[in-house]
């Protein structure tokens, strides 16, 4: 097991080719008639906007994001979703040899390999040079266990586990704090909800 984690994703995506990779998107997306009675030429105008219309303040100054997407807007992850899976659908097509498994989640990756720790490092050095904006690094299985966004992945016997992985810096919310009661009770259902779908029975169990 692996994570290819992308390094500064959000900052590494170019806006002219993510817009013209989502065009291409859309104009394939044969469902678009049944979800929207929007025009591709109307949804791309406004994502335009919306990337194109990022400013931002830093000492008393304020200053205009021309390229790459903006942190913490709720659009980058979507676009830079769009842009990974083009980024893969053409790596992978193009390649010898391929995982046995690859999945990704925004800006990580989780990956079975099982063609041997010699011909990981080829695989991984194809991968970074495809685009030069788009760099991996690698988080190899320490101890038969990795992690990976929200979940700690273990290799146990030949069977799988999965239980809630929290970074270091994780901080819990005390429930006596100045906060209003819907927040708190919003989050103990949310990590109530994360857990069931990321704990396995055994681990489920303790996360309660």
């Amino acid at each position: 097991m692996a994570n290819f984690y992308v390094t500064d994703l959000f900052t590494n995506v170019p806006t002219s080719k993510t817009l013209h990779i989502t065009r291409q998107r859309l104009m394939n997306y044969n469902s678009l008639p049944h979800r929207t009675d929007m025009k591709i030429d109307a949804i791309m105008e406004l994502t335009t906007i919306c990337l194109q219309s990022t400013y931002f303040q830093y000492n008393e100054e304020f200053y205009e994001q021309t390229d790459d997407l903006a942190m913490g807007s709720p659009f980058s992850p979507i676009l830079a979703d769009i842009l990974m899976e083009d980024f893969e659908e053409r790596t992978l097509s193009s390649t010898a040899i391929n995982p046995s498994f690859y999945r990704h989640y925004v800006d990580d990756t989780f990956v079975i390999w099982s063609h041997g720790h010699e011909n990981l490092p080829a695989f991984l050095k194809y991968l970074n040079s495809v685009d030069k904006r788009i760099h991996f690094p690698i988080s190899m299985v320490e101890q038969n266990s990795l992690p990976f966004p929200d979940i700690f992945i273990s290799k146990q016997a030949r069977q799988i586990t999965t239980i809630v992985y929290r970074k270091l810096a994780h901080t819990n919310l005390h429930f006596q704090s100045n906060y209003p009661t819907s927040i708190k009770l919003g989050i103990i259902q949310c990590l109530n909800k994360r857990a069931e779908a990321i704990c396995d029975k055994i681990s489920l169990e303790a996360e309660h």
